[in-house]
């Protein structure tokens, strides 16, 4: 049986790191990379909130195996005071495509799949809402071959 694992992960901010957002020093004349602070809590700030939010929803839930292909959907809630926005979709920045590298990466190391290259489905949409309805909306699933 194929089931649908959904998310919500309430945020009042929307993460715009990615992991992929390096800092880099020199030392001793040799260049070393690092992850920026800001990166690392919010990707510890993620992870926490969607482990709290996968044991809430899904306790029975059972990682993808390697090679399963999956289909994802993101749906970024940005809280806004201005009540004619309420409802429409963000064209703004940041990128989807950035948007989703972050999470991807946390559930990579979370274990819930192997690699995020598994992922052959993706959607991802931007919308605002009230101020007080922040947050990230996950679904994840087994795509049948």
């Amino acid at each position: 049986m194929y089931k649908n694992y959904e998310l919500w992960i309430p945020l009042e901010k929307i993460p715009t790191g990615t992991a992929q957002q390096k800092g880099e020093q020199v030392v001793n004349g040799r260049i070393h990379h690092f992850t920026k602070k800001k990166v690392r809590e919010t990707a510890e700030l993620l992870i926490k909130e969607l482990d709290e939010a996968m044991k809430d929803s899904h306790p029975d839930f059972i990682p993808f195996e390697e090679g399963e292909a999956i289909g994802l959907s993101f749906t970024f809630h940005y809280p806004t005071k201005t009540k004619k926005r309420w409802g429409m979709y963000k064209t703004s920045r940041p990128d989807n495509d950035n948007l989703v590298k972050l999470p991807n990466d946390c559930i990579t190391k979370m274990g819930w799949w192997h690699d995020d290259s598994q992922v052959a489905f993706l959607q991802v949409s931007k919308k605002w809402v009230p101020a007080d309805k922040g947050g990230i909306g996950i679904k994840m699933w087994r795509l049948r071959s």
